[in-house]
């Protein structure tokens, strides 16, 4: 299970990518902890394109991340 600050610094790194691609989510993200679950992030308001490109940005944080432990 990952660790829950490791979680929420990926989804503000994920937030800061999308946000230097120009697409800004902060008013419409919301880190939401859940008693059990840990941090989700919530999109409220966004288009599939947002998603999209947000989740592709992930993949590439999450690539880089793999690259620089390895």
């Amino acid at each position: 299970m990952m660790n829950y600050q490791v979680a929420d610094e990926a989804l503000n790194q994920i937030v800061m990518a999308i946000s230097d691609l120009g697409i800004h989510i902060a008013d419409t993200a919301v880190l939401a902890p859940e008693a059990d679950q840990g941090p989700r992030l919530r999109l409220l308001g966004r288009t599939a394109e947002d998603i999209v490109t947000l989740a592709r940005a992930g993949e590439a944080l999450v690539r880089n991340m793999a690259t620089a432990a390895s």
